[in-house]
Parts: structure tokens; sequence; C-alpha cells
């Protein structure tokens, strides 16, 4: 089995989601609170932190 860096993961939902499932992945974004800003900037700053590890 390969192993490499994880892929990072971020839910983009309607819906508010389990705290155990948030737990899992790197963010949770709800769509009535944020903005397609709020997400790229999400994903950025997710994709940056993994770079400078």
């Amino acid at each position: 089995m390969r192993r490499g860096p994880a892929i990072p993961t971020i839910i983009f939902t309607a819906h508010e989601i389990a705290p155990e499932a948030a737990r899992k992945v790197d963010a949770v974004l709800v769509k009535s609170r944020e903005t397609l800003p709020d997400l790229r900037a999400t994903v950025r700053r997710i994709l940056e932190s993994r770079m400078a590890a």
C-alpha cells in the first residue's frame, strides 16, 4: 500500500453534520452561513498548511 500525504477533506453542505463526522475532516462549511469566497479561503488555508508541514 502506498502512503503519502492525506487528501484534504472539506464538507460544504446545506445541513449541519454530526460533530463526530466533523472531527474526521479538515473543515465543515454550512452553505447558509458561508460564502464561496469563504470556501476558497478555507481550501487555500488547508493547502498552505499542508505544504508548510
